[in-house]
């Protein structure tokens, strides 16, 4: 919904006072003055609004001419990639844009533990790779979301062990990350100082990594249980823990914005989470209804070849499962789902056959998500069928 419209009351101009706040009003009473506004969920769920509006008739009509390019994007769907970004190059980005791709998320943190690639004192800097990135893609008019991780921090678990995660056992990290507790406050503070360091980069947004979670049997660190005794103990533990890591969320969101309020949130969303969200809270502490409130999208691993390894699938059918996710993250999420395609085969790293990624888009356009980010880039992956679908995706 587009509404062009001023400051006074007359035709739209009585909607537009009901959409802005106090603030963005006043602006509209100062002289040749003009703005677009894009706000979300006015009147209905994924709707979305944008109000052109200038002081008068002719500020407006300069406004939409001005801003023209802004809505359009608005309404584009997402059509991006994950990036290891150490192996990126810049002259990539060509061929990404030529792709039709509209977003990248740069992976800004070295799988191995040993620091970041984006200036900061928090954290072991190997080499400031993102701000050439960012600046380049810019340049090609692609939106650049920072890929960075969460609880997954071996360096501070190298200076502080016995911060890490426990589970029922009091073993520490006996799932897939060395993360440390997120119930620390010490750790909470110095998450949200590291992450205020990535928002100082002109970047769009930030993808929280898949290692925001607490599987069923954690955390039973002297944190954790400190922090459940102190709310009462009463508490369902899954729901109670899926509940203070959107409390971690949110305050590294709230505070990333103090640098940076233009930046959109998305999380990195295990498939099981959309397909049965009492699982997700039971299995990972993820609540993405909850989270709805808080994140602009949601990433979902969607990956149909390790879906049919996990779930001991043919192709086919984990193909056609798909669908299912796609549907149910249309109805959970609506326009914030992302589905993500596999392209490449986990154990052995060799690319899917085209076909493949081909019936993966088919069974998730149908499913009715539009929004979609292939993983990962390599420069060997089929170019040709994804050019085929993001040049000719429809809107949501």
């Amino acid at each position: 919904i587009i509404i062009l419209g001023g400051h006074r009351a007359e035709n739209t101009g009585e909607t537009t006072k009901n959409i802005l706040n106090n603030e963005e009003m006043q602006n509209l009473e100062k002289e040749d003055y003009k703005n677009i506004f894009f706000k979300k969920d006015i009147w209905k769920e994924d709707q979305k609004i944008v109000v052109v509006a200038g002081n008068d008739r002719e500020d407006t009509r300069n406004a939409a001419e001005q801003f023209n390019n802004n809505i359009l994007r608005y309404f584009e769907n997402i059509k991006a990639v994950q990036i290891e970004l150490e192996d990126f190059e810049i002259e990539d980005l060509d061929k990404l844009k030529e792709t039709g791709v509209n977003a990248i998320f740069l992976r800004v943190f070295d799988y191995e533990g040993k620091g970041v690639y984006f200036k900061t004192e928090n954290a072991p800097v190997i080499k400031d790779l993102l701000k050439e990135v960012v600046a380049e893609a810019k340049k090609r008019d692609i939106n650049v979301y920072a890929w960075m991780t969460t609880l997954n921090m071996p360096w501070i678990l190298e200076e502080h062990r016995d911060w890490a995660v426990l589970d029922d056992e009091y073993n520490p990290n006996t799932n897939w990350y060395e993360r440390v507790s997120p119930f620390i406050p010490e750790f909470q503070e110095y998450l949200v100082s590291l992450y205020r360091d990535l928002a100082s980069y002109d970047i769009d947004g930030i993808m929280f990594q898949d290692d925001l979670y607490l599987a069923d049997n954690e955390d039973f660190s002297k944190w954790a249980e400190r922090e459940y005794e102190k709310d009462g103990k009463n508490l369902e533990w899954s729901k109670w823990k899926a509940r203070k890591l959107l409390d971690l969320a949110e305050k590294i969101i709230e505070e990333s914005k103090k640098i940076n309020p233009d930046l959109k949130f998305v999380l990195d969303t295990y498939y099981d989470s959309v397909i049965d969200p009492g699982n997700g809270i039971e299995w990972f502490s993820q609540d993405i209804i909850g989270a709805k409130d808080y994140f602009d999208y949601f990433a979902i691993m969607s990956y149909h070849k390790q879906i049919a390894e996990e779930n001991d699938l043919g192709i086919k059918e984990s193909l056609e499962f798909l669908e299912n996710i796609s549907s149910e993250a249309r109805e959970i999420l609506g326009s914030k789902a992302i589905m993500k395609i596999q392209v490449c085969d986990f154990g052995t790293y060799s690319i899917l056959p085209s076909s493949e990624i081909e019936e993966a888009f088919f069974h998730i356009f149908k499913g009715g998500v539009p929004n979609i980010c292939f993983y990962y880039y390599r420069d060997d992956i089929p170019f040709k069928v994804f050019k085929r679908y993001f040049l000719n995706s429809r809107a949501f």
